[in-house]
Parts: structure tokens; sequence; C-alpha cells
């Protein structure tokens, strides 16, 4: 933070990047030599922006895959070879030690991919922070109800962020099955897209969805993983998502 009040110019979202890169790095146990510690942050960055990405973008993010898999890869036998010793209670140990059910270790890529299943999505959360930013740049009043340390409404404010710049705009994905919904048929092989934003913006679900108001989540009964955002998937069964 010293750093950022010696520069003119602070960008925000390659900063945080930096730290929670460090910060997750840490908590699971990851050691990371000097040379990779400016680079990390990038890659685990392209891991999240490149998904639906094409063309520059796209292969950007497949070769940062491919360069992060390999590290932690290295890292995993070095850890089994007893060459490093993370902590018992990382995810490193945890992930590099574990056993199947017929007793046998897990395979070293699978081991990498789980270990980054852990650091990219705590970077990920720049993103959302970004968006923490942006929002009380653009509604200064948040900020003094904010510093009156009320945990409820800070969480309303966070869910209102969630909703009002959700992490993706939309999502894509192909029919497997066809199926009809709401006497449309969707046929099996075709491109679809779920609007997350006109959804979370849509006045037919939400009253003046445009307006940034956290209090609409003062009575709000239901759960994050019924808000569009998050995605409702089951983090137990695998599912990873930075909201």
């Amino acid at each position: 933070m010293k750093k950022w009040e010696q520069i003119d110019e602070v960008v925000f979202y390659e900063e945080v990047q930096k730290i929670l890169s460090a910060a997750a790095c840490r908590w699971a146990g990851v050691t990371v030599p000097e040379d990779e510690i400016k680079n990390l942050p990038n890659d685990l960055e392209a891991l999240f922006e490149s998904p639906a990405a094409i063309g520059p973008d796209h292969w950007k993010g497949r070769k940062a895959r491919n360069r992060v898999e390999k590290w932690v890869g290295e890292l995993v036998d070095k850890v089994r070879d007893g060459k490093a010793t993370p902590h018992e209670n990382t995810a490193l140990h945890s992930f590099a030690w574990f056993r199947d059910s017929n007793g046998n270790l897990l395979d070293t890529d699978t081991v990498a991919v789980e270990v980054i299943n852990i650091l990219r999505p705590i970077v990920a959360i720049s993103i959302l922070l970004n968006f923490t930013l942006l929002s009380l740049h653009h509604y200064p009043e948040e900020k003094e109800k904010l510093k009156m340390g009320d945990d409820k409404y800070a969480k309303m404010f966070a869910q209102e962020v969630r909703r009002y710049y959700p992490f993706f705009p939309f999502v894509s994905a192909k029919v497997k099955k066809e199926f009809v919904w709401n006497d449309f048929r969707f046929e099996e092989g075709t491109l679809t897209y779920l609007d997350l934003y006109g959804t979370n913006h849509d006045p037919k679900i939400l009253k003046k969805p445009d307006v940034f108001n956290p209090q609409r989540f003062a009575d709000w009964e239901g759960s994050p993983f019924g808000f569009i955002p998050q995605g409702g998937g089951d983090y137990l069964m695998g599912h990873r998502c930075v909201g």
C-alpha cells in the first residue's frame, strides 16, 4: 500500500491481483520462485479472463494454463521427493499426499490442477473488488454507510455489487439433449446464451433494477447458490466459483 502512495497512477485491478496471488500462494503452501512472482498474477488472470475468448486471448489463456500446470506439477514432485515441505494443513500438502480409495497417490497432473483450482478463484476475486471500487466511485454515499461497520449492510452491499456488476455478462453452452422450455424447442447442438446481466437487470424480476440499492437485499430469502452470478453448482462436488 505504501508503494501506491509513491506513484502517480495505480491500476487497482492489476495491483489487487498481485496481492491476492501472494496471499493465495502463502495460504495454499505454494512457494513462488523469485523469477515467477511477477508473472504469476498475469498467468492466473489469463485462466479466468480467457474461457470464452477467441483468437490471441484464447491462446494466451491456454499457454498460461500449461505454464502454471507445469510449474505446480514440478512443485508437487518436489514435495513428494522431500525437496519442499509445505505445512501439513495447506492445500498443497493435503493434495500431494491424498490417496484414492485404492490407497494410491493422485497423479501429478491431477494434483497440479486441484492446486490451481484453489489459487485461481482467489485471484479472480480481483474482478469483484474492482467492481466494488467502481460502485463506491459511482455511488459515494455508500462509503459512509459502510464505515458504520454494520455487517448486515456490508453483506447487502456485496450482494448488490454482484447483482449490478455480474462477474460475467453472459455464459454460453451447447444443448446436449433436445428439450422444450416455455414452448420453445432447444435442439441438440444449438449454441445458447444465458444473459446474466440482463436477468439481473430485468424489471419483471426486480423493482428499479438499474438503481444501485443494497437495501433490496434487506429481507431477501434467497441463497447465494440461487443468485445467478454465483451459479448453481455445489462446491462440495467441485464447483468453484469466485462468487
